[in-house]
């Protein structure tokens, strides 16, 4: 499920809460200028795959996208084009975040109300009446049997649709564009992997050495003499040096050791299965 805003919200269906969350910010040098915005939500999509774990060169699971009220049909083709062609999803769904959240919230879609949907550029108001949303009418029924005709369904049909222009056949992408934008988005992704990995790496180097660190201040606290604690009792004794580091006793020292290294420990353990599954899947 992908909320696609000023922010981007992304998770799986059978979670409570999105998974990752981050602002729809695309920065970009000033010597390297993007094609077009297609690249733009594409490079997008792939960081929220990357963020859910999703590191194959296809998404194979279903996705839900929400979308603003009235999308033009333009804008809807070049997600779907996205998500079928670039993304190998086998299938998608498009549905409004603010109706997703009423009925989330427990309201009835039935009995009817009014959503107030305020966005980061836009406010819509969404009223919902007899589980419809953005239509009232004083005969539903009646109303009904109108659009059962196919000549006046197409009469009281309105389609709200931006203008663009359609591409022409010839201006398909050919095979060479298709692989360099395949290979476009294969290195952005490395470079995203490089990026994770770097952090994976600095994070658990500060570990090891807080966990060095800690394990001179016990050695210290441990390792001293009677007559050596009688001298640090005056001046505090290992307390103060205790107090020093933010531990109230030395178990909770040893706990927060004992923490150190498992996460040091398990660290070390993803690098080397990563490591050999390098070597035996080249």
């Amino acid at each position: 499920m992908i909320k696609l805003s000023s922010s981007i919200m992304a998770g799986w269906s059978g979670e409570a809460n999105p998974q990752t969350c981050f602002p729809t910010i695309i920065a970009k040098y000033r010597d390297r200028r993007l094609s077009s915005k297609n690249l733009v939500l594409e490079l997008t999509l792939d960081n929220v795959f990357l963020k859910l774990g999703i590191n194959d060169s296809r998404v194979n699971h279903p996705l839900l996208l929400t979308e603003p009220i009235c999308t033009p049909n333009g804008s809807r083709k070049i997600m779907s084009e996205l998500a079928f062609e670039c993304y190998g999803a086998p299938s998608v769904s498009y549905g409004v975040d603010a109706l997703f959240s009423y009925y989330q919230n427990g309201h009835s879609m039935e009995r009817g109300g009014i959503v107030c949907s305020m966005g980061h550029a836009a406010t819509h108001i969404l009223p919902i009446v007899d589980g419809r949303g953005l239509f009232s009418a004083d005969d539903y029924m009646e109303e009904e049997r109108k659009y059962a005709d196919e000549a006046t369904f197409h009469k009281l049909n309105h389609t709200i649709q931006f203008p663009f222009t359609v591409a022409k056949a010839s201006e398909e992408k050919t095979e060479e564009e298709v692989a360099a934008a395949n290979e476009r988005r294969r290195a952005h992704l490395v470079r995203l992997q490089e990026l994770a990995a770097k952090s994976r790496q600095e994070k658990n180097e500060a570990r090891e050495l807080e966990l060095q660190r800690l394990r001179n201040v016990r050695e210290t606290c441990y390792g001293l003499e009677e007559d050596d604690l009688e001298v640090m009792y005056l001046a505090g004794g290992h307390q103060a040096l205790l107090a020093e580091n933010q531990f109230e006793s030395l178990d909770d020292l040893d706990a927060e050791i004992d923490k150190l290294d498992q996460a040091v420990k398990r660290a070390q353990q993803r690098k080397t299965d990563g490591t050999t599954t390098e070597l035996h899947h080249p």
